[in-house]
Formats: structure tokens, sequence, C-alpha cells
């Protein structure tokens, strides 16, 4: 039972740590983007007023959660600029597609920085939120990181929640 116990702290230490999304965060837009990201001490603002997209990927197994981008519209169109090599003025379902396709990334990058979850951590298909003004509601998690990022001079919010299984 004290194995058990003990495997629990250790993955609860892991998915609290913020260095491994960091890791998988600077890995997948550098190499899917061919961008640089950088971390912002702070937060970013990503007014209210202004068309937003959050792409949520679940967690299931081991954990149960998610992990989310959210973007301004022009954030998520640059993103699909950069990963098709196409320029993106519009949100379509390009811009969709992307920035799904980036969380799914995201995701699975991060998990498999943690050997206790990578077999044992499934994700769900993309989901993708629009709009000018939500809320995002969720049970009180056993963990929470949240990490502010620049890619250029376009803003994004990073999240990853659950409880550990």
């Amino acid at each position: 039972m004290a194995q058990v116990i003990e495997g629990v702290q250790s993955v609860s230490a892991m998915v609290a740590d913020v260095a491994y999304l960091d890791q998988a965060v600077e890995e997948v837009f550098g190499l899917m983007l061919g961008a640089a990201v950088t971390h912002v001490n702070g937060k970013v603002n990503i007014e209210p007023e202004c068309e937003t997209l959050t792409a949520v990927i679940g967690l299931a197994g081991a954990l149960s959660g998610a992990c989310t981008i959210q973007a301004k519209a022009g954030t998520a169109m640059q993103m699909t600029s950069r990963m098709i090599g196409t320029e993106v003025h519009t949100i379509d379902d390009a811009v969709l597609d992307g920035l799904g396709e980036i969380s799914n990334m995201l995701a699975g990058a991060w998990k498999s920085k943690m050997p206790p979850l990578n077999a044992d951590c499934l994700l769900s298909v993309p989901t993708i939120v629009t709009g000018t003004r939500y809320t995002v509601h969720r049970q009180k998690p056993d963990f929470y990181v949240e990490r502010h990022y620049t890619l250029e001079d376009h803003a994004f919010i990073v999240r990853v929640y659950g409880e550990i299984q």
C-alpha cells in the first residue's frame, strides 16, 4: 500500500511542476510552428470583450481533467498561419482545426514527459469554444497549472488541471 501512496505523491509533484508544461510548450511551438515562445512572468491580458478561442483536450485514465489553450482570435490565426505555412485572416475551420491540433500535441507532449502518465492517460478529441465572454466551470481539481506565454507579440494561456485517479 505504501508504494501506491508514494506513487501518487510522485505523480502529484510531477503534474504540478510547471517545468514539464514549459518544456512541452517550447517543444510543440518550436517543432510544429517553427516559433519560439516566451513565458511571461505574471499574467497576459485577454480582454473579455475580444473574440477568444479556447481549445480543450480532456484527460482520462490516470488523470481526469483537461488541458486548455486560451487565445485571442488574432493569436489563434497567427498560430495556425505558422503551422500551415499560409496566412490566415479569418476564424474558419482551418483555425479551429489548427488550434485543436496544437492543443492535442501540447497535451500529448506534456503527459509524455511523465512516465507514469504516458501510457495510462488518454486524450480526448479537441473541443473548441469561441466567443467574447464565457466562463469555464469545473470541480475543484487536485492540481492546477496555469502558464502565460507570448508568441511574437501574441499572448496565450495554457492550463492543465484535474484529479489524480
